[in-house]
């Protein structure tokens, strides 16, 4: 497990190291300012730290791919439809704006979906 971190956290996660490996189940803990994503990790981004956990040898990074390739096209297809009902001035005006707003956020939602989704696959 790999915490990039300010090194005042990094002093506090060493000094717990033991305990946090027991309780992620991992063998080593690497922490600092300075620690590098791993290949192939799955990541949590926290406003005070990034964790990183590889899953080299865990996953099938081609399942994986294929995975949110399939995902991602569902993102689209469902902000293509989402879009295209708030294009339909029919019902945009005829529709309760709570309605309207929803698929308004909806919208911002996928936007934000598919650009994550775009993000692990790259």
């Amino acid at each position: 497990m790999s915490v990039r971190c300010p090194e005042t956290t990094a002093e506090d996660l060493r000094a717990l190291g033991p305990f946090i490996m027991s309780l992620a189940g991992v063998g080593q803990l690497e922490c600092g300012p300075n620690t590098a994503k791993p290949r192939q990790s799955a990541t949590h981004v926290h406003p005070q730290f990034e964790s990183y956990v590889s899953l080299i040898g865990l996953i099938d990074p081609a399942a994986e791919t294929k995975r949110l390739e399939k995902e991602l096209a569902e993102k689209l297809k469902h902000l293509q439809a989402t879009r295209g009902k708030l294009g339909n001035s029919n019902f945009v005006d005829k529709a309760p704006a709570e309605v309207v707003q929803q698929q308004r956020d909806m919208v911002e939602d996928l936007q934000k979906q598919v650009a994550s989704n775009r993000g692990e696959l790259a």
